[in-house]
């Protein structure tokens, strides 16, 4: 695997491999690195519309916008993980955004701009900060470039999180316990769907966090383990427990 780092003195295209040190355009089998070489926004100009890459790691000292207006898979089909690293700067989407892995530390934004879609294969860590204003994202795919459902891993975090207009659809069956415990959700209405799979068992969600009034909770599946929504249940706008869920 080969690594590229944003080294451009002016440009935004991601598409002129002069704009990276080792000069090269990163692709399927290559991680692309943004650090303090260059604080120069990134435009994602893929021609074709769609763009796979291996890795991209967006490292403190970065104080940029990396944005998209074309499909990106950050795949692990390849020498990379899957892996989109935000520890500062941000990562901007009003397209389609697949990823195996999307880690949004503190420092990092994620910015999801209008109604587009981001599907999270396996993990999403959020102690940084989530923007989505009308966007569905989905949380568990059957593989990076599907739109197949599949169990996740539920590496969440206790961020701040802005999802008005949002339709959160989390297929929750991989197992796990406490997730976004002392969460902040903004101040206008999202939905938060979790469907359980069997035996599958959630404790302490949003317990701490606050503005769960804008927050539409539906939890559905086959669990017999049942759910746990802490001493916070009764802030939700909208809660809803499915049948065979307790």
């Amino acid at each position: 695997m080969t690594d590229y780092t944003w080294s451009s003195s002016s440009s935004n295209s991601w598409n002129t491999a002069g704009n990276w040190t080792p000069s090269g355009i990163p692709g399927l089998n290559d991680k692309a690195i943004f650090n303090s070489t260059s604080t120069v926004n990134c435009s994602m100009d893929v021609p074709g519309g769609t763009h796979e890459v291996g890795e991209v790691d967006i490292q403190s000292g970065y104080t940029g916008e990396v944005s998209q207006s074309f499909t990106v898979k950050i795949q692990d089909s390849g020498s990379g993980n899957g892996k989109l690293s935000i520890a500062a700067g941000s990562w901007s989407t009003s397209s389609v955004l697949h990823a195996k892995d999307i880690d949004v530390k503190t420092g990092g934004t994620l910015n999801l701009n209008g109604t587009v879609n981001a599907y999270i294969k396996s993990n999403f860590t959020v102690s940084g900060t989530v923007n989505s204003h009308n966007s569905t994202l989905q949380l568990g795919t059957a593989s990076v470039g599907s739109t197949t459902a599949a169990n996740f891993n539920d590496t969440l975090g206790d961020g701040t999180w802005n999802i008005s207009g949002t339709t959160v659809n989390h297929y929750a069956g991989g197992g796990g316990n406490t997730l976004l415990n002392s969460a902040t959700f903004g101040t206008n209405t999202a939905t938060w769907n979790m469907t359980l799979g069997t035996n599958d068992l959630r404790t302490h969600i949003f317990s701490t966090g606050s503005s769960l009034h804008y927050l539409n909770m539906i939890a559905s599946g086959s669990s017999t383990g049942g759910i746990t929504l802490s001493e916070r249940q009764q802030e939700f706008d909208m809660l809803k427990i499915g049948d065979g869920l307790t």
